[in-house]
């Protein structure tokens, strides 16, 4: 199982909470694409990307004179295209099932339409077997595709629990069950018109929270409100 980080150029808030991620996830070995603008966020955590795709109309000429004393190849593409640049970095991916696609900076208060996309690019991620984290670095937002299960560990830094878990379906999930929560599931039915699991939150004595969905789409929403934010870095 392979894993990617490919940074988008949406909202992104270098939290405390993306560094528990990076660290509880093994994120560490992961290969790094940045789309655009989303190069900007790779370097301020510290973090080269692979490559650097796109038409470059949101990552300034300081940012990109960055990447050239760098050497990180930065791929141009013209600006009227048919693909997004987030989707260009995404198809230079050869996916295979199981993988973990970590797509950073995808939302985005300023753009729904961008953010929607990157929903989309999800779900297509998703019909490929692969595993699909959308984030802004306090919203993290876990796609679950068929038969599949996540876990969140907080036992060995407490930063890492969660404020806030919800749970919703584009479609439909079924046989969802849920531990760790304050309003446990056990084997039910999410419609994309039920909003019933949404504000849920980890028990005050967990350590750790599991979802797990039978078949269908469901998305687990995992938000850290409690002033997590080191650094914010906004649309450009």
């Amino acid at each position: 199982m392979a894993k990617y980080l490919i940074f988008l150029s949406g909202n992104f808030f270098f939290s405390r909470a993306m560094q528990f991620m990076l660290k509880e996830r093994n994120l560490s070995s992961a290969t790094i694409y940045a789309a655009d603008g989303g190069a900007a966020h790779a370097l301020t955590m510290g973090l080269l990307p692979e490559s650097v795709f796109g038409d470059f109309d949101s990552l300034s000429p300081a940012l990109q004179n960055t990447l050239t004393q760098k050497h990180i190849p930065c791929l141009r593409f013209p600006r009227a295209k048919d693909l997004t640049d987030g989707e260009i970095a995404v198809q230079a991916v050869k996916w295979q099932p199981n993988d973990e696609a970590w797509l950073i900076g995808a939302l985005s208060e300023n753009r729904p339409d961008h953010q929607q996309g990157n929903m989309a690019l999800a779900t297509r991620l998703a019909s490929l077997g692969v595993k699909v984290i959308l984030t802004d670095g306090k919203t993290f937002i876990f796609r679950l595709s068929g038969k599949s299960e996540m876990r969140l560990d907080w036992s060995r830094d407490l930063l890492g629990k969660p404020d806030i878990v919800s749970l919703l379906s584009p479609d439909f999930a079924e046989n969802v069950t849920s531990s760790g929560l304050a309003y446990p599931l056990c084997g039910v039915t999410i419609k994309s018109t039920d909003v019933f699991a949404l504000s849920n939150c980890p028990c005050h004595t967990a350590q750790s929270f599991h979802v797990q969905v039978a078949s269908g789409r469901l998305d687990v929403y995992v938000l850290y409100t409690d002033g997590l934010e080191t650094t914010v870095i906004p649309n450009e």
